[in-house]
């Protein structure tokens, strides 16, 4: 969940909207939270400054934010949404960590986990102030998905087991629309959400199903049939992103580029055929008008339908080739390697001079 938005090749335009939000995390969560800064929240700050919450004029030109916090940055026009999708790394962290316990990884999450567990404990309390029923909603989410694995007898679809993480989403995007008050935009990120963690879990279906059944971890996907259909799951979920995108924010808008770029990537990596054409759906439908063609596209709906291109080169890093990665392994990799340095040197202090109270 940390790595699958990642656009690849980066063009200097996503590495500035990339550092911008890395120096809110920075100022918000601190340096030990920076090398799990979420590919998945750069998208949803890409979708809000496209959608004119903050004025363009805040990003500046960068490839790298080099550790700064920016002057003025607790004042300027973006630190509700910087302060929004930074909290929601720290959440995705902490899930993140918390499953890897459960799947025997115990060692080193429980650590990560220990040491962010302020942090943690912060985003938590900031999406509670949003929402008195944070805390139960996305922990009832997250319920449903451990039940589907924990049942071993349950043989249901791919699309039945991507249902609560993509509830989840759906609900914690949605949430942004109490920091910029607007019943589209709710819509219009709740959708965003839901289809986002959709395809999430249908990729991660598709990789890691041999891995699992060797491992004993439940997959609903259990050969290389059901793989392909999961993957194309993906690709139709990521398909209905490029579609609200360039409903609500433009077909040159940066959330379309890199959700083209994902998509694509997924498709070569699973032989996906890429067919144009919205994705058939059913549910509760909300429809939008194209700004330039009078089309309507499903908004939310229950669809019936690594990731990683390589890098130009950031901080002194150089060029890379095409990489592809299961999400399980691999998803913190693409990290500024500032950053990745300058973490590993504050956990090292950390260690050190801490006294009692744990880092501060």
């Amino acid at each position: 969940m940390f790595g699958f938005m990642n656009p690849g090749a980066q063009a200097l335009e996503y590495r500035s909207i990339y550092s911008r939000l890395c120096q809110h995390q920075l100022q918000h969560y601190g340096l030990l939270s920076l090398p799990f800064h979420s590919y998945e929240a750069v998208f949803l700050y890409a979708c809000a400054l496209d959608a004119d919450l903050f004025p363009k004029s805040v990003i500046v030109e960068q490839k790298c934010c080099r550790l700064r916090r920016g002057k003025g940055l607790l004042t300027s026009a973006d630190v509700e949404i910087g302060l929004f999708c930074a909290s929601l790394t720290v959440l995705l962290t902490s899930i993140k960590l918390q499953d890897d316990i459960r799947d025997g990884s115990g060692l080193l999450a429980r650590s990560y986990r220990w040491l962010l567990r302020k942090r943690i404990d912060k985003a938590f309390s900031y999406f509670q102030s949003l929402d008195p029923e944070f805390n139960q909603t996305v922990h009832a989410c997250i319920a449903d998905h451990l039940t589907l694995e924990k049942n071993a007898a349950w043989s249901g679809s791919v699309r039945r087991y991507l249902q609560p993480t993509a509830e989840a989403f759906a609900y914690t995007f949605g949430l942004l629309s109490k920091v910029q008050p607007s019943t589209h935009l709710q819509e219009f990120f709740t959708s965003i959400g839901f289809h986002l963690g959709a395809a999430i879990i249908a990729f991660d279906c598709a990789s890691d199903w041999k891995d699992d059944q060797k491992t004993g971890c439940y997959n609903p996907v259990k050969d290389a049939d059901s793989s392909a259909e999961a993957a194309t799951i993906c690709t139709d979920e990521l398909g209905a992103i490029i579609d609200l995108c360039e409903v609500s924010l433009g077909s040159d808008s940066c959330s379309v580029e890199i959700a083209r770029s994902v998509r694509q990537a997924v498709a070569q990596t699973f032989g996906v055929p890429l067919e144009t054409g919205g994705a058939e759906c059913e549910g509760n439908v909300v429809t939008a008008k194209r700004k330039k063609k009078q089309e309507s596209v499903v908004l939310y709906a229950n669809c019936s339908v690594p990731v990683d291109q390589g890098s130009n080169g950031c901080c002194g890093c150089g060029k890379r080739a095409p990489t592809y990665v299961h999400l399980n392994e691999g998803e913190t990799s693409a990290y500024c390697c500032c950053q990745l340095i300058a973490g590993a040197c504050a956990l090292i202090f950390c260690l050190s001079h801490s006294k009692g109270g744990g880092c501060k």
